[in-house]
């Protein structure tokens, strides 16, 4: 190393090779949100990724017919109210997969018909579908086409980071760590990994919603040029045949291209481009608008979208959607599955606090802006804040129509948001621990980023345990329905605190004789001593993961359960469980006749307080 003065080492460290490496490490940020995404996509079970088990069935519909879905409202589809998002995604990912052949979807695409969507607290029935080993690698056939479809996500999203980036340094050309910063916190959230290592047109709108942040920054910080324009008309185009979210777009470019013109007074090149723009859009997605009208009689198609996917309960208003806020932000950071799947506590706290630090951050250095009039940074960054608004304006209005409060949705701006974050992380941590700091909150964004998939995700989907022996202390049962049979039971009768719930334990043998059915399920319901409904759950075995007729045969599983009391039983209660083996032939229940000590049963099994079993009849099996 060459002899420089101490009082010139900390400069000649800092100018140029600290420079190399922001650069350096910026440039890895797309690449380790590629592995990521690809980690995620493998890990997590098919069409187990928020709405992927809608989105996936228009992607087939696609490639198997080569028609685009016709939405009614009276009829119930695989794809439900994703039929009526425009097509550009799905007609890339129909693309992609056409020549897979998909004859086994009807087999793969099995709903488990008691999910439980939205209930993070509940432990069993996570699972969308029903997982077989047909998913296992070498993947074939529709599991084949799925994850084909989930890697175009992830080279969608991998390509929008490298623009983020692009964009970032144009703003703060001089501080390369706010540049490499914002990359790797887009790259590092776990939700948008689990997102875009998905089959959802999010991820495309993704991309193209960084395009359009990138176009503006160029747009408003060099000026409008002839292939700007052309671009800019393209991506716009191209964002509002992908998702009607997409149109928030047009507002943001206008009033970049309005901005340009006050500011250079070319008043034809705008005109120019305000055409081009208007021309695309018509010539690239007016067919599927019109479409829309020719079927719907509506523009959007979005009267018959919230038809099929519900409306909000008359009443609603702004104010009761704000009280959803806090789903929304864990649902920006770590809320997996179909919104039933959480991380611990701190993880939470974690990310709360580098908002807040961020968003502090963001008051100061707009402040510091405005007082040193650097008004070209302070404007570019207002364009990077005016996505974010009028991409959560839009969100929030959706919110007040249907039950759509999903941080993710902001995703299309998540750019603006990574940028934002950053510069005011960076704009907090003096010169001398910036990089200390910045490699450290790094490191823990990407541990956590690599550690969730193991730690939270995979486990919801396990299949449960098998036991040599049950329990001494189980009840034993030893009753059989059709070849299922309920071996013992443990479960805890002691009344709880209001809204508790009661932790039972099945165990279940499978055999190979006797008739199971695919659609034989479990009953479980507390019942209070004069037979009254305390609470109860309908599931498949093995916490829904396990429909009686691909449950492993002669051995023991141990199957646990929560069942939360619908109504708090008095302190002086007796409380029993209630077991039955249901048949399920939408929309009747009938109880599974049995064989216990001996005798035929025909409804279920009550086990009393005291452990007692007792054959009992009732008029209504919950």
């Amino acid at each position: 190393m060459p002899n420089i003065p101490a009082n010139q080492q900390s400069t000649a460290l800092t100018r140029f090779p600290a420079r190399q490496v922001w650069q350096a490490w910026g440039k890895l940020a797309p690449l380790a949100f590629a592995v990521l995404g690809t980690l995620y996509s493998i890990i997590t079970p098919i069409l187990e990724v928020s709405d992927e088990y809608l989105h996936y069935p228009v992607v087939h519909h696609i490639a198997t017919t080569g028609k685009l879905p016709v939405q009614q409202p009276d009829i119930i589809t695989d794809w439900q109210q994703e039929g009526s998002q425009p097509p550009l995604y799905y007609l890339l990912s129909a693309a992609a997969t056409f020549w897979v052949d998909s004859t086994d979807y009807s087999a793969v695409y099995r709903l488990n018909p008691f999910r439980k969507l939205g209930l993070s607290h509940v432990p069993d029935n996570k699972n969308v579908l029903i997982h077989t080993e047909a998913e296992q690698f070498p993947w074939q056939n529709t599991v084949l086409a799925i994850h084909v479809n989930r890697l175009l996500s992830v080279a969608l999203v991998t390509a929008s980071i490298a623009l983020a980036y692009q964009a970032a340094q144009i703003i703060v050309p001089d501080k390369p760590a706010v540049s490499a910063l914002s990359a790797w916190m887009m790259a590092t959230n776990p939700m948008l990994i689990f997102i875009g290592s998905s089959v959802n047109n999010d991820n495309l709108m993704i991309l193209l919603g960084t395009w359009t942040l990138l176009l503006i920054i160029r747009i408003v910080g060099e000026g409008l040029t002839t292939r700007r324009s052309l671009t800019l008309a393209l991506v716009l185009a191209s964002a509002s045949l992908t998702k009607l979210s997409g149109l928030t777009l047009v507002p943001l470019a206008a009033l970049a291209l309005a901005y340009d013109l006050i500011r250079r007074c070319e008043h034809k090149q705008s005109l120019y481009a305000a055409v081009f723009i208007i021309a695309t859009g018509l010539g690239i997605a007016g067919w599927w608008y019109a479409r829309n009208i020719m079927l719907y009689g509506e523009v959007s198609g979005l009267s018959t979208m919230l038809d099929i996917a519900g409306r909000r309960e008359p009443g609603f208003y702004w104010l009761m959607a704000v009280g959803e806020w806090r789903g929304f932000w864990m649902s920006y950071w770590a809320w997996f599955g179909t919104l039933n799947i959480t991380v611990d506590r701190p993880i939470y706290l974690f990310y709360a606090g580098i908002s807040l630090i961020s968003l502090a951050g963001v008051i100061v250095m707009i402040a510091r802006y405005a007082r040193t009039r650097e008004m070209n940074r302070l404007v570019l960054y207002s364009f990077a804040l005016l996505q974010v608004l009028i991409t959560f304006a839009g969100v929030f209005r959706w919110t007040l129509q249907t039950h759509g409060s999903q941080g993710r949705l902001l995703f299309p701006a998540a750019a603006a948001v990574s940028l934002l974050m950053a510069g005011g992380i960076v704009e907090l941590i003096p010169d001398t621990l910036r990089a200390a700091v910045l490699s450290l909150l790094t490191a823990i964004n990407l541990v956590l980023a690599a550690s969730i998939p193991f730690a939270y995700i995979q486990p919801a989907y396990a299949l449960p345990h098998t036991v040599n022996q049950v329990p001494p202390e189980a009840i034993s049962i030893q009753s059989a329905f059709n070849g299922l049979e309920i071996v013992a039971v443990t479960w805890d009768n002691n009344p709880p605190v209001e809204g508790g719930y009661a932790p039972v334990t099945l165990y279940l043998r499978a055999s190979d004789t006797g008739s199971q059915q695919d659609n034989m399920h479990l009953s479980l319901s507390l019942m209070g001593e004069s037979m009254e409904y305390l609470g109860g759950l309908y599931t498949y075995p093995g916490g829904g993961a396990y429909p009686v007729d691909l449950m492993p045969t002669n051995v023991i599983v141990e199957d646990y359960y929560r069942i939360y009391f619908a109504s708090h039983p008095a302190p002086d209660n007796e409380i029993g469980l209630l077991i039955s083996v249901q048949e399920w032939d939408p929309p009747v229940m009938t109880p599974v006749q049995g064989i216990f000590d001996n005798a035929v049963l025909t409804s279920g099994l009550l086990i009393s307080d005291d452990g007692t079993v007792t054959p009992v009849s009732v008029d209504y099996v919950p």
